[in-house]
């Protein structure tokens, strides 16, 4: 078998139906290949950033996602991508061609090269939980497995480099030493630790549960449910783990981000006598740029890199064996607090006045539902969406964290390629959709249909509320044009409210792509962006 199509199958066994990227010279070979086999669709994106978002939020839904791209040019751009999804555990292979190792004998350089030939993969090992360079068809097979068990074990990106002649080349079979498997949980360590965490869950009177985006990336979501319902904890998220539980939950308590949180929660949160964190990323983004209000000896935090009660550090217990674990034990049934109420969905009634952006998120708060995911750009994109009342699990996408501009269009490409029964409902401001909007493109292409917000306020809004000038405003295009030189989708500009109404009842009757230009004043920003700005505008 020869090396590429090892890498292919290999593919295919981890889950991957579909892989976007941006052909070129040193992966050309791979990628017609690739694009000849009948399992896997190959899916040509307009920029190779946009292949590493798209493929980042295909990876949110399915469980993993892949990227193809070429030597540098294509490589290095794809880095900003890379890095979000090994910032936020999004499980994302990256294979880039490279030139073949007969080619690097010759007396000059070639195309592409910066460096020397070791220069990108040196990159890559910073951002990725497995860097490969698959330079030898003797260890080619044991190099893929040893790559895709680190994925799997840490649910992060992994980098493949193929140079391209030896992709052509057979696989030397027999030659695959014993691949690494993760560490063996200390059963007595975990026995322990289950022990120290059921006692104190049992003296609590407030025990209340974090849910963490790595609950979502492991599959335990279903598991946390259960335990949730028997035991009568409430449940929280954090806004990078929204809707990892489901909202609409009688035991969901809201999102926790520090002062900026509904009072009902951060008061949930902060004055619990056993905080349950679990897989939990504590960032200055969860904590709204505040130190925790919460010590560690209220706190049991389990994550992929260890497991803390209260003061005491357990070695050599996995994240998963731990959750499972505790999930499956009983408890007395706590008598449930007070919590956040959840809203019942209401009609829009719309009036004959200039729109805001607060009432753009009441508009489609009133038209989402089960089959629609929210897909969220930064800014006030992500801090208006965050009150949004989310109606199934895992169908909240943003960049929550690493907080990358231009995520949201290429992400609803990526979400509906994975699970086409979903309506993406994007969120985009006016400066993040000129970085991204040729993917509407691919889009259009593919007949896919999303509804794209654009809150077009002429700017950077976030910036403009940290530090104000010039250098935050931005040209204005007529962005419900783009359906104009796409050939395809329909476009409406929005500046009333009656406007937006009319906008969206269209939109949602129809099966194309939507892209809704909606005008707000530039000093008009959602309550949730207000006081993030008022924090962070402290340290700029």
């Amino acid at each position: 078998m020869l090396v590429s199509r090892f890498l292919i199958d290999w593919l295919e066994r981890a889950g991957i139906r579909h892989v976007m990227g941006v052909p070129g010279d040193y992966i050309l070979d791979f990628y017609s290949e690739l694009w000849d086999y009948e399992n896997i669709e190959v899916i040509n994106n307009t920029d190779e950033n946009h292949s590493g978002f798209a493929a980042d939020a295909y990876a949110r839904i399915n469980g993993i996602g892949c990227v193809v791209v070429t030597y540098n040019v294509g490589a290095s751009k794809v880095i900003n991508a890379v890095q979000c999804a090994y910032a936020e555990r999004s499980p994302l292979v990256i294979i880039s061609g490279a030139p073949g190792m007969n080619e690097r004998n010759e007396d000059f350089l070639l195309h592409h090269m910066v460096g020397n030939f070791n220069s990108q993969k040196a990159i890559f090992e910073n951002i990725t939980c497995a860097s490969i360079v698959l330079d030898d068809p003797a260890t080619a097979e044991y190099e893929i497995k040893r790559a895709f068990e680190a994925l799997h074990r840490y649910k992060r990106p992994i980098y493949i480099e193929l140079p391209r002649d030896v992709a052509k080349q057979s696989i030397i079979e027999g030659a695959c030493r014993p691949i690494p498997v993760a560490p063996a949980c200390k059963t007595e360590n975990l026995y322990a630790a289950l022990n120290d965490v059921t006692s104190w869950i049992e003296e609590s009177k407030q025990p209340v549960i974090i849910a963490g985006v790595e609950l979502g990336r492991y599959g335990l979501e279903e598991e946390l449910m259960r335990f949730a319902e028997r035991t009568g904890i409430p449940v929280a998220t954090t806004l990078l783990s929204k809707s990892v539980f489901n909202e609409r939950h009688p035991l969901f308590a809201g999102i926790y981000s520090g002062n900026s949180s509904n009072e009902i929660t951060r008061q949930l949160i902060e004055e619990s006598d056993c905080l349950l964190m679990f897989g939990v990323m504590l960032t200055d983004m969860t904590l709204c740029f505040r130190p925790a209000k919460f010590s560690k000896r209220q706190v049991v935090h389990s994550t992929v890199e260890g497991l803390q009660v209260k003061n005491h550090n357990y070695a050599d217990v996995q994240f998963s064996d731990f959750c499972s674990s505790l999930f499956k034990m009983e408890f007395v049934k706590k008598t449930l607090p007070v919590l956040p109420v959840v809203k019942e969905k209401e009609a829009f009634e719309a009036k004959d006045i200039l729109v805001t952006t607060q009432r753009v998120f009441e508009a489609v708060e009133s038209i989402l539902d089960e089959n629609m995911a929210v897909i969220a750009d930064v800014g006030d994109s992500l801090f208006g969406a965050a009150g949004l009342t989310i109606h199934n699990r895992n169908h909240f996408l943003s960049p929550a964290f690493y907080t990358t501009m231009g995520f949201a269009v290429p992400g609803a490409l990526g979400v509906q390629t994975a699970s086409p029964d979903i309506r993406p409902i994007v969120v985009v401001g006016d400066g993040s959709f000129q970085m991204s909007a040729t993917e509407l493109s691919t889009i259009v292409h593919r007949g896919l249909n999303p509804i794209v917000i654009v809150l077009n306020n002429d700017g950077y809004t976030t910036e403009r509320f940290l530090l104000d000038g010039d250098f935050n405003n931005i040209h204005r295009w007529n962005y419900h044009n783009i359906t104009l030189l796409i050939g395809g989708g329909e476009g409406r500009l929005v500046k009333t409210e009656i406007e937006l109404f009319d906008s969206l009842r269209e939109a949602l009757d129809s099966k194309i792509l939507y892209v809704l230009n909606i005008e707000v004043e530039r000093s008009d920003i959602s309550e949730g962006l207000r006081r993030i700005t008022r924090a962070l505008a402290k340290k700029v």
